[in-house]
């Protein structure tokens, strides 16, 4: 008796190790081969730059994401780029194995605990998170790790099962601030497993120890902010930082605000159609028989993992007043434990419905069940169906992997970071770059640490070097000088030359690469307006001279002219160099040819006007040359009647 229970523990354990590092193999050979080697723009991005110098990030800081960020950044595997999504590939890995694990003991079969975790690691939100660089995977592993001894503690609700439970939710709490808005549905759980060992103190004292030791890794915070890598550097911005506010104490990325019902009205539309769009009608029907099988399995978890959704939608909604797609990833982990519920459902019933089959069989007959040949026809057809069913159970993640495989491949560089590594290609060795972009942090990573033997200064438009007299100190430190988009003050002062221009489709920006093209000519204008009173019906003449005082000839482009309604345009005198009639355009009149002013030399237009009834009149000269506008002074006057 001994060596058949000992065998069959040996083969249970067999197959959980198999089953175990299939579920960890088999997303982490798909995650690398969609995996992104490069950079995508975005967050992602930014959390490049900061991991390997160790940086601060935004409130909370992640601390546990900074620290482990910078540890696969030292590993000697391909460039940095791909050393930080392979990080999320990982990770996404080990979230699939600790949901394995986590839903076995629940369940108690390994093929279908299975099936289920392979379903929601290839997801394709999870799965678009998984192959490229980013925090959710962190996250989403540490939920898994609390779903794991949360079932482990129901299976031998043990003290030390206890203690490993709240070092599981304190570390969550080190990384996602929505761990700490979920927490209490898992608390909730424990304690209705075992309410008994909540009156005990040193069980209880024990537990808040094992909860605050990992929050220690928040210490990360003002260590690097003293050392110049942050701006945690008192108590009071330590305290904002890790409750998600700035050091001013404002609320970091949005304000916890929507409370009205248009935002819980569309944040919850997005919410069903990206569970809709992941899952599909036939895993979400699954999901909601799986939910009523795990009411009669286990009605604490059910009522609290129901309670763990309501808290993530209500907080998602209340911080941001929509609903992005990272944000639904525990509620569809959980999801997904309803799908495996829902399968486990199905066989059990099926299972049951051989038993009674079989058992009608042998009241038929003399046999006693002792007797029973394990050859009779209704035992071999039952484990033909039984394995049927359960390849059939394989359907679902066979199914996610050949749906979203193409959509998720990111393993072919993106067009942004190809422009920006275009744009490393044309620039010379030494040169300055002045950008003003939301692509800026992809230029910013190759710079420093793809490029770096370019020895090229880059300037955001942040920076406070992005000003006009510091690209004249470039000038004549003979730098080269290029732009990516350009700002208003450096505009009206130097003229481009388009080089490459791309359309990023994701934030709807049109990016323009251009190099230097000179310092624009400054333009002159001067009008003879004679400053008095003027009456009803009164003609005015107003001449303007356009003067190039520089060394080389200049076109003007365009002129623009904007009077007030009480005043008429009857025309331009003949005299002046500009004699054609204008356009009129939006109440404004307009001469759009091309004006050449040759050096040293000027050009004149003389208005005839009338004034056309009482009030206070104005007029607005503007001229157009190297895309920049010059003004004239602009002229006021009363018209008496």
């Amino acid at each position: 008796m001994n060596k058949t229970v000992n065998n069959k523990k040996r083969s249970f354990n067999y197959k959980l190790m198999v089953f175990s590092i299939l579920s960890f193999a088999i997303p982490l050979i798909i995650y690398i081969l969609t995996l992104e080697k490069k950079l995508i723009g975005g967050d992602t991005t930014w959390y490049a730059l900061h991991l390997p110098i160790m940086q601060v990030m935004v409130p909370t800081g992640y601390p546990t994401f900074s620290i482990i960020g910078k540890i696969f950044s030292l590993v000697p595997l391909g460039e940095l780029a791909y050393r930080l999504n392979i990080m999320s590939a990982i990770f996404g890995g080990l979230t699939t194995l600790l949901l394995f694990l986590a839903v076995n003991k629940l369940v108690k079969n390994v093929f279908i605990s299975f099936t289920g975790s392979l379903t929601f690691a290839f997801l394709f939100d999870y799965w678009t998170i998984a192959n490229r660089l980013e925090f959710d995977t962190i996250n989403s592993f540490f939920i898994a790790l609390i779903l794991f001894s949360t079932f482990l503690y129901t299976v031998k609700p043990e003290r030390k099962n206890l203690y490993f439970f709240a070092a599981a939710l304190g570390l969550s709490l080190t990384n996602h601030p929505i761990a700490f808005f979920i927490m209490p549905a898992f608390v909730l759980y424990i304690i209705l497993v075992r309410p008994s060992t909540f009156k005990r103190v040193k069980a209880v004292l024990l537990s808040i120890l094992f909860f605050f030791l990992p929050l220690t890794f928040y210490a990360w915070l003002p260590i690097r902010s003293l050392q110049g890598y942050g701006p945690v550097t008192t108590l009071r911005s330590f305290i904002y930082y890790i409750t998600g506010r700035n050091v001013t104490g404002v609320v970091h990325g949005s304000s916890f605000t929507h409370w009205d019902v248009e935002s819980f009205s569309n944040a919850g539309k997005q919410f069903i159609e990206i569970i809709y769009s992941n899952l599909g009608i036939v895993l979400l029907l699954i999901a909601l028989l799986g939910l009523a099988y795990l009411f009669r399995k286990n009605w604490r978890f059910a009522i609290s993992s129901i309670f763990l959704i309501i808290l993530n939608i209500i907080i998602t909604i209340l911080y941001l007043g929509w609903f992005p797609p990272n944000y639904t990833l525990n509620i569809i982990m959980v999801i997904s434990l309803y799908i495996t519920m829902g399968l486990l459902f199905i066989y059990d019933r099926i299972t049951l419905l051989f038993e009674i089959v079989e058992a009608k069989r042998i009241s038929g007959t003399r046999n006693t069940p002792k007797n029973i040949s394990q050859n009779s026809p209704v035992i071999i057809f039952k484990y033909i169906a039984i394995i049927v069913l359960l390849l059939c159970f394989m359907v679902p993640p066979v199914f996610l992997v050949l749906k979203n495989y193409n959509d998720a491949d990111r393993s072919e560089p993106l067009e942004i970071y190809k422009f920006w590594n275009k744009i490393f290609d044309y620039m010379e060795d030494g040169s300055s770059i002045y950008v003003m972009s939301s692509a800026s942090n992809i230029g910013e990573f190759i710079n420093i640490y793809e490029r770096p033997g370019q020895n090229i200064t880059f300037i955001t438009h942040k920076d406070k070097r992005y000003t006009s007299e510091n690209i004249k100190k470039d000038l004549e430190e003979e730098k080269k000088v290029y732009f990516v988009n350009i700002g208003e003050n450096l505009n009206a002062n130097f003229n481009m030359e388009i080089v490459y221009s791309y359309r990023w489709e994701r934030l709807q920006e049109h990016i323009g690469f251009y190099e230097f093209g000179g310092e624009k000519k400054e333009i002159r204008i001067s009008h003879d307006f004679e400053q008095k009173d003027y009456t009803f019906g009164e003609k005015l003449e107003i001449e303007y001279r356009m003067i190039n005082n520089n060394k080389v000839a200049i076109d003007i482009t365009s002129l623009e002219l904007s009077i007030t309604d009480n005043i008429d345009l009857l025309g331009l005198d003949k005299k002046g160099t500009i004699n054609i009639e204008p356009s009129l355009s939006r109440g404004m009149y307009m001469w759009v040819k091309t004006f050449p002013v040759q050096a040293n030399d000027e050009i004149n237009i003389i208005l005839l006007l009338q004034c056309k009834s009482p009030g206070k009149a104005m007029i607005d000269f503007k001229i157009t040359s190297q895309a920049t506008y010059f003004e004239a002074e602009i002229i006021e006057f009363e018209i008496s009647s």
